[in-house]
């Protein structure tokens, strides 16, 4: 948050001082709204602001400013000045925390020439997005005056996103053996009750995964970071009389209203496994040198059982995804305990 505060005041700085100029035509700043002649088609997960008397779903042309969502990072957000559409990159890593959007944000285009400062008065939790109510968008830029306009919007996925049937986007790519660069985690932190866990994954779940009872689980989560930008989150699903079972998320440090359940991969050839979500693992836990995730069953006597090993690798589109790399199964209960990851080996990654 200090490092906003002082981004903002430098650019406050730069409003102030531009008080010296004439009041004319010249030194105005021509916003303009904008609608499908930008957007494209685009109808994926994003962030979005439009003038607040304006409606993007009726009105041709409607937004302030716009950026999708892609490969489980926000993109260059879009405003339209004049002819000139520039790209705006968000500066601040502000967190508003529960899901909600961060109620200062500052933009600046590429060329630096524009500034936009948000400040979000009123929202609200909007089941599948969270809906900006009432916000106010300050364009500033060199001898210029300060555009200040009001705005509504929102930040998330459509419905389609949590559709089961629906691929998430940074998934368009598979791959069936090892692939990409391990990552290493290190824990930032570990949770034990559910409240901790952003609302945003706690609604997922209960959308989409139908064995998952946040109201029965182990209640304990926890955040590791993958580099300065991305983090993985484990967030409980279900417990039962022996086993608790988890689910795994990616999340961006700097923009906490978007996460992508974490893909895993698995070998084409091995029966049973198929590529998704690596949702529901049982008895997971994180190993964060090498970037595993391990997941195991046992019998109530420890005589059988099997045993996954998963890691985490950076694949195309800043992504990061999960491989098999080691799977291990006894069938034969014979009464003989057996650690899980001393089990017969079924598959090795090379």
């Amino acid at each position: 948050m200090r490092t906003l505060k002082i981004a903002i005041a430098v650019v406050l700085t730069c409003m102030f001082s531009i008080n010296v100029a004439a009041a004319d035509e010249e030194h105005s700043i021509p916003l303009k709204l904008f609608g499908e002649n930008i957007l494209q088609g685009y109808d994926g997960c994003g962030f979005s602001l439009w003038q607040k008397n304006r409606n993007p779903a009726e009105d041709k042309y409607a937004y302030v400013l716009y950026a999708p969502f892609h490969d489980a990072a926000q993109m260059p957000g879009w405003m339209k000045v004049g002819d000139t559409v520039y790209e705006m990159y968000r500066q601040d890593v502000g967190d508003a925390g529960g899901g909600y959007v961060t109620p200062y944000q500052l933009f600046k285009s590429e060329d630096s020439k524009f500034w936009a400062i948000l400040e979000v008065f009123e929202q609200h939790d909007g089941g599948i997005e969270v809906a900006i109510d009432r916000a106010e968008l300050t364009v500033v830029g060199f001898d210029a005056f300060p555009f200040v306009i009001e705005v509504k919007g929102r930040s998330g996925c459509p419905a389609s996103y949590f559709e089961e049937s629906a691929a998430p986007a940074a998934h368009q790519k598979t791959y069936n053996s090892l692939y990409g660069d391990p990552v290493s985690l290190q824990l930032v932190s570990d949770y034990y009750e559910m409240s901790s866990v952003p609302v945003q994954m706690q609604r997922y779940v209960a959308q989409n995964y139908a064995s998952c009872d946040l109201d029965n689980t182990a209640a304990y989560s926890a955040q590791y970071a993958i580099s300065s930008a991305m983090s993985l989150w484990q967030v409980p699903c279900a417990i039962y009389a022996r086993d608790a079972t988890a689910n795994f998320f990616t999340v961006l440090n700097n923009n906490p209203e978007y996460f992508a359940p974490v893909y895993t991969n698995n070998p084409s050839h091995l029966q049973g496994f198929e590529n998704g979500d690596l949702k529901e693992l049982l008895n997971a836990y994180i190993e964060p040198t090498d970037g595993s995730i391990i997941s195991w069953e046992q019998s109530s006597a420890g005589d059988c059982g099997s045993f996954w090993k998963y890691q985490l690798r950076a694949v195309e589109g800043e992504a990061v995804e999960a491989f098999l790399v080691e799977y291990r199964r006894k069938d034969s209960c014979d009464g003989n305990y057996i650690d899980p990851e001393q089990m017969p080996i079924i598959y090795m990654a090379d």
